[in-house]
């Protein structure tokens, strides 16, 4: 999606700003309000789709950019008035793929935010929507964030994330026993294992 819909969503938000004042208009003040939102929604959610697309196909600055770019936009997702449920989903996507880019980029600190970020958003998303994409988000952000307070010799934050996996796991398995990220339990219990022993 090109760039000026950007310019499209601020321009939508002047003109609501100019003629919602009006007595008359409230009709069509709530009209535009939903189909800014829309768009809003919409547009993150390419960014979101087209950073994971670049990252996959070894275009890693191409998915930063696009991934903070969505980043800033979630941030400031009020203004817009977006579904929570569906922007918190695009917001934790964004953080596990920015996650996984400042790993390979050896920026431990920012995988470290951005994984335990991605974890926590969509842990609270799941809780409150039951939703399978917010809990297989969880789960590989908690493989993710587990492994590294492992390399990082953190083992209570390792075993705490690949706890929080493991319920997602179970959660997951309750609506969609056969969903492939199941087989990640295998890899979070020998994470659990190994952050509970005594010595590494």
């Amino acid at each position: 999606m090109p760039c000026t819909d950007q310019q499209l969503l601020s321009s939508a938000l002047d003109t609501l700003e100019k003629d919602g004042q009006e007595p008359h208009s409230a009709f069509y003040r709530a009209t535009m309000t939903a189909l800014v939102a829309k768009v809003f929604g919409c547009y993150v959610g390419m960014l979101d789709m087209l950073g994971v697309y670049w990252y996959q196909n070894g275009q890693p600055e191409k998915a930063k950019a696009a991934l903070k770019k969505a980043i800033d936009l979630l941030t400031n997702k009020k203004e817009y008035k977006a579904s929570e449920a569906a922007v918190t989903i695009v917001y934790a996507e964004c953080y596990l793929y920015m996650a996984l880019i400042a790993s390979e980029e050896g920026n431990t600190s920012e995988a470290e935010f951005y994984g335990a970020q991605s974890a926590c958003l969509a842990a609270d998303m799941a809780k409150r929507t039951q939703s399978n994409p917010a809990w297989q988000i969880e789960i590989s952000a908690c493989v993710f964030v587990s492994e590294l307070y492992l390399a990082m010799k953190n083992k209570p934050k390792a075993a705490e994330y690949a706890e929080m996996g493991l319920a997602a796991c179970a959660m997951l398995a309750k609506t969609d026993p056969h969903n492939d990220l199941l087989e990640m339990r295998s890899v979070l219990e020998k994470f659990r294992k190994k952050a509970l022993r005594r010595f590494f």
